[in-house]
């Protein structure tokens, strides 16, 4: 019996193995679900995955080389990449509820130099900064003014049931979750909508992804100040040109209405991109190359004498030593960015330790040393001894003779980052604050002005290089309290009464003396002589009387 019933179990155990492995043959055979737990599918492999694919506009319609309607990232991309969790990563994320707030950045600065504007504002709860909706500054609003400057998604969503196209389901489930934080509506949302002429801006993959010199972000730029939102993507992969401008079309107007149909822009696509088969090839990397980055995230600095020439900069080390940023600052298909400051924790809940300076050059287990002599908990997740330094090929510093105090004190990048200290502040320009990377004329005093670096202490109570921006805005008192106006509606208000044309400063603080004037100052022989002529000493004196002729109006 014994015997007996020892083969029993075996035959049964057999038949549940075999029942086992059968199960998870037809799991792992199921085409729906990938290793990942999603349903798309993915390569797994290192090459580069080339993509002759289908496009397809917002309403889900397989474009062709006769049609005439712009293609939809979420739509095309999103057939086979998670549209929805990538716009949860920390560029697109800001407008979220459920989002962090994450360590203070650059915030977006709304400038317009009729009215002397310069308004810090970020939907993050970041100190010292506005959100827009408390000003009654409405996602369009945001759209408009900054929309050249991010990558699309976020605030570039139309609002539930405004936008040109109807949600599905999934998606109107999706919106409500990026809703305002604590139900906040801007004043301006309330008006008219403009949302079902423009489009969304939606993620704009290959901004980030399209392999260098294939995609034209100035391209972009053009049709977003057109305010041909939903276009813009199609222009900067250079696959068409656009005809008509949203921004020639009146509030109110119904684009279902065919006289308004006929105004709205047109894509004539170029037919030699396209295959026989109809599919078009993006050229794009998984790892988004320097150049991409560049177009958001330039500096350049700015002395005495205007914008500092490039040629007399050295770059980053780590470029000039043929480093990607995205070596550094990586993510994964949730495109939560690793920022790589200290003590950072990443949505993941893997440890970033590696990824910062000091957890890069100098080894896990100096961090957490660092910590405790600054009283602080570690926050790593790793085993001890495994947050190893010399990632990359990076350095290990000896500091030699260097104090412990300092690194106790003083971040990596109060003396490792940044333009060198000078006995005052210089002037810096952003490709956030100013647009940098699209063409124009800068002389380095266009608004806003920012200053740095000023060293301040952080969070963690080190010292670490920052910038500096004063702001400036038009605002109302009320118990005491100081609430910045919305810009757009200073302007209407003030544009008769001050009649300001191009900059409030120049015109209003720095009023143009008259001829009386400049011949008390400069004298009966000089005073009819051109600006350019003058010598240091009389442009001194007349700088210091315009001066003082603006605070007389004031």
């Amino acid at each position: 019996m014994k015997s007996l019933s020892t083969r029993r179990s075996a035959s049964l155990g057999t038949a549940a193995t075999t029942f086992l492995c059968c199960a998870m043959g037809l799991l792992l055979a199921n085409p729906a679900i990938a290793a990942d737990g999603t349903k798309y599918a993915h390569s797994d492999g290192n090459a580069r995955f080339l993509h002759h694919i289908t496009l397809y506009d917002a309403d889900n319609q397989r474009i062709e080389p006769a049609s005439t309607t712009p293609y939809s990232s979420s739509k095309t991309c999103g057939r086979c990449h998670d549209y929805e969790t990538i716009s949860h990563g920390w560029h697109f994320n800001a407008f979220m509820s459920d989002s962090v707030d994450g360590r203070e950045g650059e915030p977006w600065i709304w400038t317009d130099p009729r009215t002397g504007t310069q308004l810090p504002l970020s939907y993050r709860k970041w100190k010292q900064t506005f959100d827009p909706r408390d000003l009654g500054i409405g996602q369009w609003d945001m759209v408009r003014q900054f929309g050249g400057r991010i990558p699309g998604g976020g605030p570039g969503h139309a609002p539930m049931n405004e936008g040109a196209n109807k949600p599905t389901d999934e998606q109107a489930d999706e919106q409500a979750d990026e809703q305002p934080r604590e139900g906040k509506t801007a004043e301006s949302d309330n008006r008219v909508s403009r949302w079902p002429l423009t489009g969304s801006l939606e993620i704009d993959c290959l901004a980030c992804h399209g392999v260098s010199g294939s995609y034209d972000f100035n391209a972009r730029r053009d049709q977003i100040a057109k305010q041909n939102f939903a276009w813009a993507a199609t222009a900067g992969m250079q696959i068409g040109t656009i005809q008509g401008e949203v921004s020639r079309i009146k509030d109110g107007a119904d684009p279902a209405e065919d006289a308004i149909k006929d105004k709205l822009p047109k894509v004539k696509y170029d037919a030699n991109r396209f295959a026989d088969d109809g599919t078009v090839f993006v050229d794009l990397v998984r790892q988004p190359q320097n150049n991409s980055c560049y177009q958001c995230h330039s500096n350049r600095t700015v002395g005495h004498s205007g914008i500092e020439a490039r040629w007399t900069h050295d770059q980053d080390i780590h470029l000039r030593a043929g480093m990607q940023c995205v070596d550094c600052h990586r993510n994964g298909i949730d495109h939560h960015l690793v920022r790589g400051f200290p003590g950072e924790l990443h949505p993941s809940g893997q440890d970033m330790l590696t990824l910062s300076c000091a957890g890069c050059h100098l080894g896990g287990d100096f961090v957490d040393d660092l910590d405790r002599a600054m009283g602080k908990q570690s926050t790593t997740t790793r085993e001890s001894g495994t947050g190893l330094s010399g990632r990359l090929g990076s350095p290990r510093p000896q500091h030699a003779g260097l104090p412990p105090l300092h690194f106790e004190k003083l971040s990596c990048t109060a003396c490792h980052g940044g333009p060198l200290p000078r006995e005052q502040a210089i002037g810096i320009m952003t490709s956030l604050a100013h647009s940098l990377g699209e063409k124009g004329h800068r002389v380095g005093n266009e608004l806003p002005r920012i200053a740095g670096p000023v060293y301040a202490k952080g969070d963690d109570g080190r010292v670490y290089p920052q910038r500096v921006v004063w702001p400036a805005f038009w605002g109302s008192i009320a118990d005491g309290k100081l609430t910045p106006l919305n810009p757009d509606q200073v302007f209407d208000v003030t544009r008769k009464s001050l009649r300001v044309r191009n900059d409030f400063v120049t015109e209003l603080l720095e009023p143009k003396l008259g001829s009386s004037e400049m011949k008390a100052i400069l004298g009966d022989e000089r005073y009819r002589v051109k600006p350019e002529e003058w010598s240091e000493e009389e442009r001194s004196k007349v700088a210091s009387a315009t001066k003082e002729a603006g605070k007389k109006l004031f």
